[in-house]
């Protein structure tokens, strides 16, 4: 990969779509008593791990490997003709939660991966329900735009072995860039070798995501509005085979530490299609929520015009009415490339007085 090549991975513009499965009651599940193994028998693995293991092991590799399955399955099917991309990655776990993120070539990518993640939880809670085990999972999806309203953050995987590698005198901006660059040649030359840089994802769009997905339960799979819109839109485009998960609207909701607290929309999907008795109940809850996806959809776009650090998602380089970047971030993306190029080139030439500044 040329060195041009690893500036467009770092700070050429993207859309990221997040999704999260977490699953409900595992603190309580894994503090419950264990029933005791039956005397007699072959000792089996599951006598002697932790008793909540085995459910909660399940968990994760039911969900990848279900959410993988529905992935291809709705690439292959492909009804509208649109390019799928790369399939998500899984992103990282937390606690009993698991994250995935997919890089958005294309608007439609955004139905095909929330999609295939809802009907992974649908099948995990069927399974659950099937084994008698009383736990059940719960999701949420948002989107955030890179590099200038999120970033990406770069850390050394074995930091006892990059000591030497931090100059005294280098701001933290520029070495965070110059790893991020490490990252992208690492993965790039063996995308399946243990790379020795860490990539993570910070920024009020993840903060806020963690927000929602926190509003998630088992009948409610979560939408930042950003994300609503976009799945909106793309239903307006062209009649979407997806779309037939219901979208609810639940009032404005203040979250600590989004919009400045400011009142935030909260938006869902129903999870629990074909459930009468589910139905029923969140009919009798929320008996205005609108369903009408042209209506949410108008309300969503609203929303975003009217708050300043939000802007509509756009996918670069498509041309089905998603590809308008704000002119202030192209300027700002244009910027920041520029501004790291001249000091990191000012860094490797020796000139690490002009290229660097504290902190």
């Amino acid at each position: 990969m040329t060195k041009q090549q690893l500036l467009d991975r770092v700070f050429d513009p993207k859309l990221r779509l997040f999704l999260s499965a977490d699953l409900v009651g595992s603190t309580a599940f894994k503090s419950a008593l264990r029933s005791q193994p039956a005397a007699g028998g072959p000792i089996r693995l599951e006598d002697k791990a932790p008793f909540w293991l085995k459910p909660i092991s399940r968990f994760f590799i039911d969900i990848e490997k279900w959410f993988m399955h529905e992935w291809l399955l709705a690439s292959d099917k492909n009804e509208i003709k649109f390019d799928p991309g790369p399939a998500p990655e899984t992103w990282k776990t937390l606690g009993d939660e698991i994250l995935f993120v997919k890089d958005l070539t294309d608007p439609y990518q955004g139905w095909l991966a929330v999609a295939a993640m809802m009907r992974a939880l649908k099948k995990f809670r069927e399974r659950g329900r099937n084994s008698g085990i009383d736990l059940v999972a719960q999701g949420a999806a948002w989107l955030a735009g890179f590099p200038i309203s999120n970033s990406e953050i770069a850390f050394s995987a074995m930091p006892q072995q990059n000591e030497g590698e931090i100059d005294p005198h280098i701001s933290s901006l520029l070495l965070n860039y110059r790893r991020l660059l490490r990252y992208y040649e690492a993965k790039e030359a063996d995308p399946l070798a243990a790379n020795p840089i860490l990539r993570d994802f910070v920024g009020p769009s993840i903060d806020c995501g963690f927000r929602l997905a926190n509003k998630s339960t088992p009948e409610r799979f979560m939408l930042s509005a950003e994300l609503t819109w976009l799945l909106g839109k793309t239903e307006s485009h062209h009649k979407s085979p997806f779309s037939k998960f219901p979208l609810r609207y639940g009032g404005l909701k203040s979250m600590r530490g989004v919009i400045a607290g400011r009142p935030y929309p909260v938006y869902w999907l129903e999870t629990m299609m074909g459930d009468d008795f589910a139905t029923a109940e969140d009919e009798l809850l929320n008996p205005h929520g609108a369903r009408n996806w042209d209506l949410v959809t108008k309300h969503a776009g609203y929303f975003i015009d009217r708050e300043k650090s939000l802007h509509h998602p756009h996918v670069a380089g498509n041309s089905a009415g998603f590809n308008q970047m704000p002119e202030h971030l192209k300027l700002a993306v244009r910027q920041l490339r520029d501004t790291f190029i001249r000091e990191n080139d000012l860094f490797e030439s020796g000139q690490r007085d002009l290229a660097t500044r504290k902190p």
